[in-house]
Order: C-alpha cells, then sequence, then structure tokens
C-alpha cells in the first residue's frame, strides 16, 4: 500500500527546497521560486477561494500580518522616489513587495498544505536542510557530479569560479546566504527541540549533518548559530531541564569540536592539502598566528565602508549596480549598498519598518520563546546586513521565518476551532 503520507512529505520537501533556495535551471523560463509562487497563485484562485465559504482556509490569519502592510507603504515610496530619481535598478523596491506577495501568502498555503496531510511543518524544514546538506556534500565528494549538476544551472562563470572549491548544493552556486540559510533552518530546529523538551540520537544526527554543511558553505553561519544560542541561553537559564539535558549536551559538543579543531590546527599537513578545512579554520588560524580572529574576507568588508559627499549621505545615487552588472562603487557591504541607493533618511525608515514589523507580529505568538527567537532574527538581520545586502540575500531566511510562526498560528486557530 502507498503511504500517502511519506509521499507528500518527500513531494512538499522538494517543492520547499526549490522555493527557499532559488534556482535557474537552463531549461526553466524563470528561476525555481518565481514558479512555484505562480502555482501557488493559480492555486489561490482555483481552490483556495473556493474553499474559504467552506471554513477550510481562515482569511482573518491575514489580519495577524497586518504590521508588513508597512512593507506597501514604504514600497510606494522607494519605487516613486527610484522613477523620480532615474534609478538604474529596482532590486531594493522589488523586495520591499514581495513581503505581501510573496513570503507572506506562500507562508499560508504551505502551512495549509501541511495541515491537510498531516505534516509537521518543522519536519518538513528540517528535511529541506538535509537534502540540501546532502547535495553539498556529494559535490564536494564528487566533483564529476557537481560538474554534472553545474551544466544544467544557469550561473555565471565568475560567480562559478570564485565558488569551485565549495559545495554548491541545488542552488547551483555557494555563497554566505546558503550558509546562514541552513543555520537558520538549524536555529528552529533546536527551537523546537527546545519547546518539545526532547533530543533524541535522530535529532543529534541531523543537527550535524546541517551545521556542516552551513559550515562548509560560509563561515557567517557561524555567526547567526552563535547570536541564536545567546539569545536561547537567556531565556532557557533558570529551566531545571536546561541544566540536566542540555548544558551536558552543549559541553560533549563543544568538546568534540575543540578536539577536532586541536587535531587539524597540529596537523599542517591536513591543512595544506585540503583548502575547505583551511579556508573553515582561517580565523582560529590567524589568531594562533597573530593573534586575531580575522579573516580576508573581514578585512575587505572594512574597506567598503566610507563616509560619502553630503548628497549622497542624505538623498542618494539611486544606483544599485554599475553597468556591466557589478556592485555600485564596487561595494559589498548591505549599509553602504542601501544608503548608496536611497540615503540616510530613507534607510533610517526601512529599518525601523523592518524592526517594528516584526516586533508587532511577535506579540500574536504566546509562546515566550517563540517572541524571543524574533527578536534574534531581527538583531541578525541586523548584523549580516554588515557584510551583505542581508535584507535581499537572505530572502531565504524571512521564508523560513515566515513558514515556521505562520504553521504555529494555522495550529492554533485549528484548535480554537
Amino acid at each position: 500500500m502507498v503511504n500517502f503520507k511519506k509521499n507528500n512529505y518527500y513531494f512538499l520537501s522538494v517543492i520547499y527546497l526549490l522555493y527557499i533556495y532559488s534556482v535557474n535551471y537552463k531549461f526553466l523560463p524563470l528561476d525555481s521560486s518565481k514558479i512555484i509562487w505562480l502555482i501557488l497563485c493559480l492555486f489561490i484562485l482555483v481552490r483556495v477561494l473556493i474553499e474559504l465559504n467552506k471554513g477550510v482556509v481562515n482569511i482573518s490569519l491575514l489580519r495577524k500580518y497586518y504590521p508588513f502592510f508597512l512593507y506597501v507603504a514604504l514600497f510606494i515610496i522607494v519605487l516613486f522616489c527610484s522613477l523620480f530619481n532615474g534609478a538604474n535598478n529596482f532590486t531594493i523596491p522589488y523586495y520591499l513587495i514581495i513581503y505581501v506577495i510573496d513570503y507572506i501568502p506562500c507562508a499560508i498555503l504551505i502551512s495549509y498544505f501541511c495541515f491537510k496531510y498531516n505534516i509537521n511543518v518543522v519536519d518538513l524544514i528540517v528535511r529541506v536542510g538535509v537534502i540540501q546538506a546532502l547535495l553539498i556534500f556529494l559535490m564536494l565528494l564528487i566533483p564529476s557530479f557537481k560538474e554534472m549538476y553545474g551544466g544544467i544551472v544557469s550561473i555565471s562563470g565568475n560567480i562559478l569560479d570564485y565558488y569551485s572549491y565549495r559545495g554548491v548544493g541545488v542552488t547551483g552556486f555557494a555563497n554566505y546566504t546558503v550558509g546562514t540559510t541552513q543555520a537558520m533552518i538549524l536555529c528552529i530546529y533546536v527551537l523546537d527541540l527546545f519547546k518539545r523538551e526532547r533530543f533524541k540520537f535522530l535529532d543529534l544526527i541531523r543537527i550535524g549533518i546541517i551545521f556542516f554543511s552551513a559550515l562548509f558553505s560560509s563561515r557567517s553561519s557561524i555567526v547567526v548559530l552563535l547570536l541564536f544560542l545567546s539569545f536561547i541561553l537567556i531565556f532557557l537559564i533558570d529551566k531545571k531541564y536546561f541544566w540536566k539535558k542540555i548544558v551536558p549536551l552543549i559541553f560533549l559538543i563543544v568538546l568534540f569540536f575543540s578536539i577536532s579543531i586541536f587535531y587539524l590546527i597540529s596537523n599542517q599537513q591536513v591543512i595544506d592539502n585540503n583548502f575547505i578545512i583551511k579556508w573553515a579554520l582561517e580565523p582560529v588560524i590567524n589568531y594562533i598566528n597573530f593573534g586575531e580572529l580575522a579573516t580576508k574576507s573581514s578585512d575587505t568588508i572594512s574597506t567598503f565602508y566610507f563616509i560619502p559627499e553630503y548628497k549622497t549621505l542624505f538623498f542618494g545615487d539611486w544606483l544599485y549596480v554599475n553597468s556591466d552588472g557589478t556592485y555600485y562603487k564596487s561595494v559589498d557591504a548591505g549599509y553602504m549598498r542601501i544608503l548608496l541607493y536611497m540615503g540616510l533618511p530613507l534607510s533610517i525608515f526601512l529599518y525601523t519598518t523592518f524592526t517594528l514589523s516584526f516586533l508587532i507580529f511577535s506579540l500574536n505568538l504566546k509562546f515566550k520563546l517563540d517572541r524571543v527567537f524574533t527578536i534574534f532574527f531581527i538583531f541578525t538581520i541586523f548584523v549580516l546586513n554588515y557584510k551583505g545586502n542581508a535584507f535581499i540575500d537572505a530572502s531565504a531566511m524571512f521564508k523560513l521565518y515566515f513558514l515556521y510562526f505562520t504553521s504555529i498560528l494555522y495550529e492554533n486557530y485549528k484548535n480554537v476551532t
């Protein structure tokens, strides 16, 4: 007999994988995320509107997201200013409006599918992380597989060359967004385990798989995980099960990684013969040799920050990329890219809108740990924005956030009704 629930898990896992990790396949006219978005929009027109009358989907769920409709006003303002100032790129306005036309609607619909087929949303998210991790490991271990997959993905040559030493996973390339997304999946997974107050051996295996895939993709993933751990520890410090179960687990994990790092650092030949290990341990190696946790990328980022001229500082240049598609003024740092585009006043308005919308939304979350997680998420986006434009590059993290908490709101609604 066919296990329909199991098949639905696999189906939705693949669908959501291609949604959060947008892929440009050569044989498709649009990237995978946009195609899935269009399919879900079609579902809205064909089925959801019919079932609204039956009470299957609760339109009042949208009311929970009213703070994010601030982005509609922000979108109109930024779009008008972009057109008025002859902007050469509309990436920022585009990503401001997809909160209300992409992230939230898709989160509601995917949550609906999960509840319809009795699928746990966290299990779905974890499966996505594991599938991506296994693909990354396969591409690290089997170069021919990576080459074959790269043949069907549309990607510019310079990016492919730059990331040739990392696993690429389903996306076709790997950068800090892949690592931070895997880290976000891991955070949601651990958050759910904390709430259930249970840790099984299989959970530890999955945590290890996703963790290493995040580490191999980007060192920025460590920043996300350390921030998450800091926020969670503050909340759990007075819980008995934290001291009985979590602290011993953390101690074993830290001990394991400390021994592993010490072994690798003590074997120069291993480091010299493996570029990935050398790249991953670069901060530790630099600290031992030079006394500072610096990397080439962190040193480069600091050069991207400068005080622009008065007009640019307050009114922006409304230029996001150069004519050849490269970064405007060769700047690849989130705060500076937004500042150069729209100026300081609108930048502050954007950051304020982001912060307030998520904080107000968190009032709908009954569980204190969920509200703590929202604060962690806000803080993390601001930290990541120092390196890259997280308000755009971290779109997958936003999708994960909305799916997870939409599923909680949907479950609360189902329990009430």
